[in-house]
């Protein structure tokens, strides 16, 4: 699918919802034409495609024997239906924007990542987990530049969990409201181990500086092994 269709697929949740009284008919079509899931795409040692659902949770895709992304690790989106036995289909899946965090350049991050207003959306698709932090952001796009946002690590030596959100609308700021998504590999941090630690992020939003905390765990990089010997 085309990256294009994230876009469309956020604004048609959303209209979905508000519509969902009136659509019963549809129901079916409903299930599987939306995301039910936000996944981890990963390889195992034996080269097998792996989702990671949550911390703990590890899914084979039964049809999936060719990595979907060229091998890349990345969030997406997914539309599955469970089995037993810890596998699922997939209906179908689309990558979502994966990056790695940027450096603290200190005073300069506002000039090299950006110091635009943008807001976190409290949604299902903000979340940390499986060592990524997934964030759906909300802006002005007028449509004459590429917006682009950073995470920044290493802002505070006294807590490597404080990560700074930046955006740059690179001057376009005037046009309609819109969401994005885009996750971050968080796998640089220092490794939590079993249990969870506070994971704080820190924004410039339209009504000023933002913070949020969160639980973080690092990716387990025996789970899938753990799950195939459980089998």
């Amino acid at each position: 699918m085309k990256k294009s269709f994230i876009a469309i697929m956020i604004a048609a949740v959303s209209a979905a919802s508000a519509l969902s009284s009136c659509t019963h008919s549809d129901d079916n079509y409903n299930e599987k034409a939306f995301a039910n899931a936000m996944v981890t795409v990963r390889t195992a040692g034996t080269g097998d495609v792996y989702l990671m659902l949550a911390d703990d949770k590890a899914v084979e895709p039964v049809n999936l024997k060719k990595h979907p992304f060229d091998g890349k690790t990345v969030r997406a989106y997914a539309n599955i239906d469970e089995q037993e036995n810890g596998k699922v289909y997939v209906n179908w899946i689309d990558s979502v924007l994966t990056k790695q965090p940027v450096a603290d350049l200190g005073e300069d991050n506002g000039t090299a990542y950006g110091s635009d207003p943008v807001d976190i959306v409290n949604s299902w698709e903000t979340v940390a987990e499986d060592g990524f932090l997934t964030i759906r952001f909300r802006t002005v796009w007028g449509g004459m530049a590429k917006h682009e946002v950073n995470l920044v690590t290493g802002s505070d030596p006294d807590d490597p969990y404080k990560v700074i959100f930046c955006h740059n609308a690179h001057g376009d700021t005037v046009g309609r409201v819109g969401d994005g998504v885009v996750a971050f590999d968080l796998s640089s941090l220092p490794y939590t181990g079993d249990k969870p630690v506070k994971l704080t992020l820190v924004w410039k939003s339209s009504t000023g500086e933002r913070t949020a905390s969160m639980n973080f765990r690092s990716h387990n990089p025996d789970i899938f092994n753990n799950y195939t010997s459980a089998q």
